[in-house]
């Protein structure tokens, strides 16, 4: 299977997914990727970018703007934070901005799992 055609399937398994979920999604920018918007508790929403590769799908979700005190205290708790979260982890980037990041395998896909 060719790379544009395994990318292909599995950008339309995640589509057909977040549709049976009734999750918001539209084209990214990058090829194979997904953006889909969830409903939020503390925010209003919150954006997630999937991006299909052949073999994995990778998500990225900006969590907070860089702390404007104690970036130690926050940067510590959520390295803490990492141990407990299976196959995703928080990351920064280089303004200091916070980020939930994953990787999984292609054929985890599905309403369970995205659910």
């Amino acid at each position: 299977m060719s790379l544009a055609t395994a990318t292909s399937a599995a950008t339309t398994a995640v589509r057909e997914a977040l549709d049976a979920l009734a999750i918001q999604w539209e084209d990214g920018t990058r090829a194979g990727e997904t953006v889909l918007t969830l409903p939020g508790e503390r925010k209003l929403k919150t954006v997630v970018s999937l991006v299909i590769r052949r073999r994995t799908v990778r998500l990225r979700a900006f969590v907070v703007r860089n702390p404007d005190e104690n970036h130690q205290g926050v940067y510590g708790f959520l390295l803490r934070r990492n141990l407990r979260l299976p196959g995703i982890s928080y990351a920064i980037d280089g303004s200091g901005d916070v980020f939930l990041v994953g990787q999984f395998p292609v054929e985890l896909i599905g309403v369970e799992f995205l659910d």
